[in-house]
């Protein structure tokens, strides 16, 4: 797991922040929390396809939902991905399609769809690897950006501290006014203190659950195998597979 190290002297405010993780970077960083998502679900169900043809065993309800969930699931996907998965994912749905209308005593060869599924499986993996880097770097900047905004709105606050007792000294201002300033500039303080630690929370948790949809991949591909008659076990076991 990549961890996000941060190393704090003072904690600021929040409430005046301006460089807060930005609308971009944060709808950037949720797209590709949805994007994972969106990958497990193509996997599992066009899993279950493959998984019907191997065992020679139709289910047209459970066909049927697998193969509405795999629509919903491209249409969220960008073009770009879309055209890096279709390929297989077309296979896949025809070699099913073949299947379901094929007669009792025929049975039907699941290797199209074996090796069709594994392709897929492994150009997910890719594409995962290649983004996942965006969720600790975002999360990186983020937390970091935070900091530089706590770090601006503590000095600021400790001027006007200073200079309110400096007035004060100078009987320019009274002992009233001063007490109100220092004890705004102490609560816009603390207000930054919780808020960076929300902040630094957020992301952190961020990063912890891109890690886990990261290794539910790995283990998803380390149990595909890309050689010989059975290149592709079953799978059912974990990963919501049923026969009813």
């Amino acid at each position: 797991m990549k961890k996000i190290i941060l190393s704090l002297g003072i904690l600021l405010p929040l409430s005046l922040y301006t460089n807060t993780p930005s609308d971009a970077d944060y709808k950037k960083s949720v797209s590709i929390d949805k994007r994972n998502l969106i990958f497990k679900q193509i996997l599992n169900n066009t899993q279950t396809l493959v998984t019907q043809i191997q065992t020679q065993k139709l289910h047209r309800s459970t066909r049927k939902k697998a193969l509405r969930q795999i629509d919903l699931a491209q249409k969220k996907l960008s073009p770009e991905i879309q055209k890096e998965l279709n390929p297989y994912i077309t296979i896949i749905k025809d070699e099913s399609g073949t299947f379901e209308k094929k007669r009792i005593l025929q049975k039907a060869n699941p290797k199209n769809a074996e090796r069709a599924f594994i392709n897929l499986t492994y150009k997910i993996n890719e594409l995962n690897a290649k983004y996942a880097e965006e969720t600790v770097t975002l999360a990186s900047q983020a937390i970091q950006d935070a900091i530089a905004e706590t770090e601006s709105i503590i000095t600021d606050a400790t001027s006007l501290i200073n200079q309110a007792q400096l007035d004060l000294s100078n009987k320019q201002i009274s002992a009233a006014q001063a007490s109100k300033i220092i004890e705004t500039q102490y609560k816009r303080m603390a207000t930054a203190e919780q808020i960076l630690r929300e902040i630094t929370k957020n992301e952190e948790e961020r990063v912890v659950n891109n890690d886990s949809i990261v290794g539910y991949f790995t283990s998803f591909m380390n149990s595909v195998y890309n050689f010989g008659s059975q290149a592709l076990a079953p799978l059912r076991s974990g990963y919501g597979y049923s026969d009813q």
